[in-house]
């Protein structure tokens, strides 16, 4: 009995103490971790940090802590999709460039790379909506 009561207090102490994921989560750990580079950064909300490491550790260590909802390859980098985020990686001389953007204005910048691939609504649903009709 008191050792069932001792796990149910552990499981209640760590549900309240926000120890779930949460999207900032992946934002403060790449704040905390990777040196600022305001000259990169891209007007519209893409914060820039930069590491002397090459972009496929960065995504390593990132996405080791912080698990992406998707991610996505291409020629010009790497995209990591979190439910309020979008972190992009690409090359900066020998490390690489990381850049923490919200949502709304990844959308408008990675459209083309993504496509359809996600959904880009707010809460991550699509937003093509239901119904007849075209343009969907």
């Amino acid at each position: 009995m008191k050792r069932a009561l001792t796990v149910v207090l552990v499981l209640v102490a760590f549900l309240a103490g926000g120890c779930g994921f949460t999207d900032d989560d992946v934002e403060d750990h790449v704040q905390g971790e990777y040196k600022r580079a305001r000259s990169l950064d891209i007007a519209g909300g893409a914060v820039a940090y930069t590491s002397s490491k090459a972009p496929g550790p960065v995504e390593q260590a990132i996405t080791k802590k912080w698990k992406a909802s998707d991610r996505l390859s291409d020629a010009q980098g790497v995209l990591l999709r979190y439910p309020q985020h979008v972190v992009s990686l690409g090359p900066n001389g020998s490390g690489t460039v990381i850049r923490v953007e919200p949502i709304g204005t990844a959308y408008n910048r990675y459209r083309d790379r993504v496509g359809n691939r996600w959904a880009w609504g707010p809460t991550g649903e699509n937003e093509h909506g239901g119904g007849p009709g075209e343009g969907k």
